[in-house]
């Protein structure tokens, strides 16, 4: 679970990798819509809900960003540490780099996101 927090109230929702993000956009076109639909699925609770209805589309934005950012550190971040830790020197390095590199990527992708949503 990931938790994320609105408007000073903390919600838990699924993790980014449980769900099929690309689903909620199927023209391949980022839009406010599919950020509407995937964040409802994801934290899946009434009084979030009501809170994301309020909501201006660049405050959806930020908890979009949070929501990938939390989900990215769970999935990734304390996994990788994980492994790193059982590993010998000599795989630290290809271990560091996977991570380097994968966080680069996610980095470009929600600025890709972003771009097309603004």
């Amino acid at each position: 679970m990931v938790k994320v927090t609105v408007q000073g109230k903390e919600f838990e929702g699924k993790n980014l990798h449980d769900i099929d993000v690309l689903s909620y956009f199927p023209e391949g076109d980022g839009h406010v819509n599919g950020i509407v639909e995937c964040l409802s699925d994801v934290f899946d609770d009434t009084e979030f809900d009501e809170l994301l209805d309020r909501m201006t589309v660049e405050e959806m934005l930020q908890v979009w960003e949070q929501w990938t950012k939390e989900s990215n550190f769970e999935f990734v971040y304390k996994r990788m540490a994980d492994v790193m830790a059982d590993q010998k020197p000599k795989r630290n390095k290809l271990g560091r780099f996977l991570l380097i590199s994968w966080f680069v990527s996610v980095v470009v992708a929600i600025v890709s996101l972003t771009l097309l949503l603004t």
